[in-house]
This record gives structure tokens, sequence and C-alpha cells, in this order.
């Protein structure tokens, strides 16, 4: 038995311990009801189980230094609890305000860091802490979130459904009820980055109008000044398949999770469905998925960890990466895995040849149903893994064009690249289906440079199109081709209903995202 004396000293200790394991309770049970569809939890087993154990670390420091002072070391746990768990939300939020975003770099963090430390050390000893009911209130305060939280689950219309995650469109695409007219094959192929031909020459000097020719010999219409509504590709390719720029303010900064409900949002178009009551078959070899139910184990942004939407929310793990960025960026030869690089380097080489051959092969295949082929290529968009003539680079290659001063000869290589895989597409193609498949050759947005090599924002928004249509008629296309229109182009020539053109819009985005 547990005697009068001993429960009076564990009572304390316990009580103590169970508020502050509430602090990571909230956090984790908040963010899985926000984010369970984006994230896998069961992947985050040592970053749970390290959240757990923090409280234990911190109080039982603190009882040592605070000796009989409970309440005392409670108080400064809880402070630090706070501060590790919100730390992510609020640099950015800080992040995002432009006169006091020099409070985000890791240098003035430390010392700001340093500086509250030094300000506890000193009010501790002049404060009686034991008195204090803020312990109390952060307790009851932490209690009512997480039953806010779990009553939310149950209401009909909450803010932690998925719902809240949809963008909206500022000029929906009409419904469409009629069948088509005609049901030819249809391949709608990404290049990732791609500029149009025109600005390439105007702002890189660089001569690629060999792509605009072999295209337009092809019988393609070539769209000499088509642009696209954002230069953020998830955002943009959204824009393409719900025919509609959203109604978003612009951001200076945008984050994961903004790029994953643009990729959510690709999947709520109306037009792949349309085409699926048409009788159509969609073979789909991008990362994201285009329609809800479709099976989602091939679909992963090779670019993004969703674990990170969770994880840099707290202090440990947003200051890692910053830490990280930084020295990645001082001393980038330091910083790198050779063999780690090597591998991801020849993966990336090996999806390029994967995703042709796949592309290629769905043209081959014969069947009583029409194709809808959809394909992202992540080219020419940087880092560079061929050559012009398409040698596969080794691993100093790619490492030596990675360098900023490099950056434009890497690109103008991958635009030599990436214009044979097009016509070598093409060729595929067309030979397979007789010329009879609608064939749109397409980017998300042009270059883009980076922050230490910006590119003027027209140019980031000069995205290349070429549309080939068996009957060669493109009187109803536009040398300014938007790419918001380019379904309610190929509605209104296959199906007996007119749609409204949606007017361009150019809304500005950062491309160079944090993560939440």
């Amino acid at each position: 038995m547990i005697t009068g004396s001993l429960k009076k000293r564990i009572l304390p200790w316990a009580v103590h311990l169970f508020s502050l394991f509430l602090i990571p309770l909230y956090f984790l049970l908040h963010n899985y009801f926000l984010y369970r569809e984006e994230v896998d939890f069961s992947s985050m087993t040592y970053s749970i189980g390290g959240w757990f154990l923090l409280p234990l670390f911190i109080y039982g420091l603190l009882y040592i230094r605070f000796k009989e002072k409970l309440k005392t070391a409670r108080l400064i746990a809880l402070i630090g609890l706070i501060f590790y768990f919100s730390f992510g939300p609020v640099y950015s939020f800080l992040s995002s305000i432009p006169y006091v975003r020099i409070l985000t770099r890791v240098s003035v963090i430390s010392g700001l860091l340093s500086v509250f430390i030094l300000v506890i050390i000193f009010f501790h000893r002049r404060i009686n802490f034991e008195k204090t009911r803020f312990p109390q209130f952060i307790f009851i305060l932490i209690t009512l979130l997480i039953i806010f939280d779990v009553v939310q689950l149950f209401l009909p219309d909450n803010r932690l459904s998925g719902n809240q995650y949809d963008l909206k469109e500022k000029d929906p695409l009409p419904s469409i009820r009629s069948s088509l007219k005609e049901k030819p094959d249809i391949y709608y192929i990404f290049f990732d980055e791609l500029m149009q031909s025109d600005a390439v020459k105007e702002y890189l000097h660089y001569d690629n109008s060999k792509l605009d020719s072999v295209l337009t010999e092809k019988g393609f219409f070539v769209a000499s000044k088509s642009r696209s509504a954002y230069y953020a590709t998830p955002f943009s390719i959204a824009s393409a398949f719900q025919s509609s720029v959203f109604i978003e303010k612009k951001k200076k900064n945008i984050h994961l999770l903004d790029y994953l409900i643009a990729y959510k949002e690709i999947q709520q178009n109306a037009v792949v469905p349309y085409l699926i009551d048409q009788g159509y078959s969609i073979q789909n070899f991008a990362h994201y998925k285009l329609f809800k139910e479709e099976s989602a184990a091939m679909f992963k942004d090779p670019s993004y960890d969703t674990r990170q939407i969770v994880l840099n929310q707290t202090f440990s793990s947003l200051m890692y990466q910053l830490i990280y960025g930084v020295m990645a960026d001082k001393l980038p030869a330091f910083m790198r895995h050779p063999e780690e690089e090597k591998a991801q380097i020849a993966l990336a080489q090996k999806t390029v040849l994967k995703k042709y051959d796949q592309i290629r092969q769905a043209s081959l295949k014969k069947s009583g149903k029409p194709l809808f082929v959809h394909g992202h290529f992540f080219a020419p968009h940087l880092p560079v893994f061929f050559d012009s003539a398409g040698r596969a680079l080794r691993y100093e290659e790619v490492k030596y064009y990675e360098q900023n001063d490099q950056m434009t000869p890497a690109y103008k290589m991958n635009l030599a690249y990436s214009g044979k895989l097009i016509a070598g597409l093409v060729d595929e193609i067309m030979k397979h289906t007789n010329n009879q498949a609608v064939i749109i050759i397409q980017s998300d947005h042009g270059f883009r440079g980076n922050q230490k090599n910006p590119v003027p924002a027209q140019y980031k928004f000069s995205n290349f199109t070429a549309v080939y249509y068996p009957d060669r008629n493109y009187q109803s296309l536009d040398k300014a081709f938007f790419l918001p229109n380019t379904f309610r182009y190929l509605l209104n020539k296959y199906s007996n209903d007119s749609v409204r053109l949606t007017s361009p819009e150019y809304i500005q985005l950062s491309s160079d995202f944090l993560d939440d």
C-alpha cells in the first residue's frame, strides 16, 4: 500500500505531469483530425513517442534545478512545451510579414532564444511562481480545446472536415449535359516549366524555335503567346483541370499544405468524370490523382514529405530544416551524401524514361474504349539529368550544373532534351493512333529561376501550349492561349454544348514555399 506521506509526494508529480502531457496530446489530436487524409501518422511513431517523453524530460530537469518548487518547475515546463509545439505556426506567420521577417533568420532566432532563457532565469528568483494560477489556466484551456476538437468531428459541417481545404473557382465550368459528337483518344501531357519559345529567346537568348517548327510540321497549333494562371505547379495544374483560377489572395509565402490542397483540387474536376461517363478509359502517369476514386497507391509527389506538415510545427524539426538549409547553402560539399544522391539521380533518370515508355505503350493498346492518357514530366524543370543529346549525366556532372551560375546553361540543356522527348513522343502517338488522337502538349508555367536568380513575373507565366486536332481545324483557338481554358476549348469542339471561355487572370504565388 502507498502510505499517506508517499501519496502526498507522488500525487503532485502525477498531477503536474498529466497537465504537461495534455499539450503534446492536444498537438497530436488536433493535427490528426486536420491532416489524417494527407499525412501517414503511422510513419511518425518515433516522433510521437518523443513528443510524449518530452514533458518527462523537461519537468525532470526543472525539478532537479528547482528542488521542491513544483509549481515553478511546472510553469516553466508549460512555457517550454507551448513554445516547442507552437514554434512552426508562429514562424510561418512572422515570415509572411515584410517588416518582421528578419526575426525568422536562424541567427536572430538563436539570439532571441538565449535572451528568453536568461529572462526566465532572472525572473524566477524575483517572482514567487508558487502562487501563480497560470498552470491551472493552461490545464483548463487545453482540456477545453481537446473537447472542442472531438465534438467538432461529430458535427455535419465542421472545421476539421476535408471540405475546409477545397479551393473555390472564380469561374466554375458549367455542367456539360450533351454527349460528345466524336470520341477521339486524348493525350494530355505536361512538361514542367517549359517556357514558350518566343519568351525563351527574349529572356534567355536561346533559340528553341525548332520545337515549334517540328510540331507545326506535324500539324499542331502552337500558341506563341500562351499564358498560365499560376507559376506554382499544383495550382497551375489544378486550374487547368478545374478550368478556372481560384478565389485566393496573393501570398508572399505558400506552404506545403497549400500545395497539397491544390493537388487535391485536381481530383474535384468535372472533366475527367464526364469523360468516364462518355466511355473513356483513364490512364494516368502523373504523380497526382485525376479523380477521387482513382487508386492512391501510385500517387506521391517525390518532392514533398507530407509528414513535414505536422513535424515542422515543432521547434526541433523546423530548426533542423532551417539550419540544414543554411549549412547546405554555405557548405554544399560538406553536406553532400554522394551514395544517396547517386541513387536519387539514377531513379530520376529512370522515371523519365519509364514515363515515356508508359505513354508510348498506352498508344499501342487497342480496345473498344476511347482513351484519356495523362502524363507529367519533370523536365525541363531543373535539376538537369540528361545532356542535350539525351545522354544520362554522371553524378559529378549533375552536381556541377546545380551551381547557381550554371542554372541557365542547365535549363537550356534541359530545353534541348525536352524537345527531343516531345518530338519522339508525338511521333509514337501519331504513328500508333493513325493521326486520329487529340494531343495536347503543355507546361504548367514558364521558367521561374530561384531567389538568387530572380526572373521577371511575365516570363514565369509564359507557358508552352501545342494542340493537335485530327481535323487540324484550329479556328477556335487563340495564340494567347490561357491554360485554364484548355478543356473549355476541347469541350466546345467535341460536345454540342457551348462553353464560355474564362478571362485571363494571373495569380502570383511564391515558388519558394515554407513547410508548415
